[in-house]
């Protein structure tokens, strides 16, 4: 969460147990910004998946009356989303330092999303639809093949 120092600057990174904390307190929103697939491999826990190429077209989602705290992998990412986000008007919003890999050796938790195998009944579906498709695309392309 973007917080205030000393002097009273507002502080715009944060450690990745300052986030945990904010977001399990409900005072702050998590967004990380690596793309979707990244995300299902481990991200932290309770964080809201808006990729960095999205940010922009995707910032009305994101509250503007409470902190909003910026995780990707190492801290690079969201470094560039926080630039993106204070330049849409954006005041509390903080990159998470170190990203998730600071996050991983704070031991903090990580949630990991596993996409179950697909059924033998789906993939021969889509065996004999991509098979029907060809014989389609086939004899339109080369009708005089269905006459050899």
């Amino acid at each position: 969460m973007a917080m205030k120092t000393k002097t009273g600057e507002r502080k715009t990174r944060v450690t990745p147990q300052e986030a945990r904390d904010a977001v399990a307190a409900g005072r702050s929103t998590l967004v990380d910004v690596r793309r979707y697939d990244d995300y299902l491999n481990g991200h932290a826990d309770g964080a809201v998946c808006i990729p960095l190429a999205e940010l922009e077209r995707r910032a009305g989602e994101l509250p503007r009356d409470t902190p909003v705290d910026l995780v990707c992998r190492l801290g690079n990412s969201s470094g560039i989303a926080l630039q993106k986000l204070q330049a849409l008007g954006f005041e509390n919003a903080a990159n998470v330092a170190g990203g998730m890999e600071a996050w991983k050796a704070a031991g903090l938790p990580v949630v990991k999303r596993v996409r179950p195998p697909m059924s033998v009944e789906r993939q021969t579906r889509l065996v004999v639809g991509t098979l029907v498709l060809l014989g389609i695309l086939g004899s339109r392309a080369a009708p005089a093949l269905l006459y050899v």
